[in-house]
């Protein structure tokens, strides 16, 4: 009833996980104000159409889960997250597909978060991993940022540098 954002298809184009902002009557914050919690949904393409969306186990009500991108074998789920204990404001988290569902989620750790925000993920066909982020250096603001994987760590985040990024 308020909001659906960024989503992504599986490979085969018949599931669809997205962000749905939960807007509900919450406690107000110590600067009195309501935060509105995101939360993943999956919908399935069955006989023609749109199944009604399930959230996922990954959601809880007192931290928000959104903005989701597949492995290009859709095995691995990332997704941003505020979970208790993280690095930063919001960071970038994986969860791994088992035949229980998608399992814990994993923070990607200090090579790629940061103590400010990173968020909207992406995973290129080739592996590597796009996202943004307030923290690394950049232009300011949030600037867009690769990484890889080798041996398992992930890479140095690389700056894509103008004109993809720019201080505004």
């Amino acid at each position: 009833s308020y909001h659906d954002g960024t989503a992504v298809f599986n490979s085969t184009k018949d599931v669809i996980y997205f962000t749905r902002t939960e807007k509900e009557k919450v406690p107000r914050d110590n600067d009195n104000l309501v935060t509105n919690k995101l939360k993943l949904f999956k919908s399935e393409f069955v006989d023609g159409k749109w199944q009604k969306p399930e959230d996922l186990t990954l959601n809880s009500d007192t931290y928000s889960t959104g903005h989701p991108a597949l492995s290009p074998n859709d095995s691995l789920l990332y997704f941003v997250s505020d979970i208790p204990g993280g690095i930063g404001g919001t960071d970038l988290y994986v969860s791994e597909l088992t035949e229980n569902g998608w399992g814990e989620p994993k923070n990607l750790g200090p090579a790629i978060n940061t103590f400010e925000n990173e968020m909207f993920p992406y995973v290129h066909s080739d592996g590597t991993l796009y996202f943004a982020s307030s923290g690394h250096m950049g232009y300011g603001g949030l600037d867009i940022f690769k990484s890889t994987q080798e041996n398992g760590e992930w890479t140095e985040p690389e700056n894509m540098m103008a004109p993809m990024n720019s201080s505004y």
